[in-house]
């Protein structure tokens, strides 16, 4: 018996907004490169980074006032996958297709260093981490004898995954 398994598309972009154009988020640069967001202020301490002053709201109290500052959270995407049983005719076609997709987007995301978390319920509800080329590799490789079958629709195992980070 001959395993078949899903090709992996290249991908060289996605059309997902880049959080550089979020207007959600605020973000600005170190000098020396990391981000942070600038969230908070409070009043000025001996020690503090002059460049950290938030001049403008300093001339409204009359007094210095330093910026917050918080490293950004490592990157990471959480992707829910859909494995409902599909009455469709040509739904083999349809079921390539969408975990040709997942390995195409986890990939472009393991190439830029960025984990990805796929949710998805296959017997049970399975969370896979991908970090690294070995966690991608034991993925695809599951991926090989995954069946549309799932008792939850994506809607619920977002809104259980969803409580779980809060």
């Amino acid at each position: 018996i001959a395993t078949v398994l899903p090709r992996v598309i290249e991908l060289e972009t996605l059309s997902i907004i880049p959080k550089e154009n979020d207007s959600k988020i605020e973000i600005r640069k170190k000098s020396y490169g990391q981000e942070y967001l600038d969230s908070e202020t409070r009043k000025y301490q001996r020690g503090d980074s002059k460049r950290l002053i938030h001049h403008k709201l300093s001339a409204r109290k009359g007094e210095l006032m330093t910026r917050i500052t918080r490293n950004l959270p490592e990157e990471e995407v959480r992707i829910y996958l859909n494995l409902n049983e599909t009455e469709k005719e040509g739904c083999i076609i349809y079921e390539d297709k969408v975990l040709e997709s997942v390995l195409a987007i986890t990939n472009y995301y393991l190439r830029r260093n960025i984990h990805s978390h796929v949710i998805y319920e296959y017997i049970k509800e399975q969370k896979v981490q991908i970090h690294d080329k070995e966690s991608f590799d034991t993925f695809y490789q599951s991926c090989a004898k995954i069946t549309f079958h799932a008792k939850q629709s994506v809607y619920q195992l977002y809104h259980k995954d969803t409580l779980t980070l809060t």
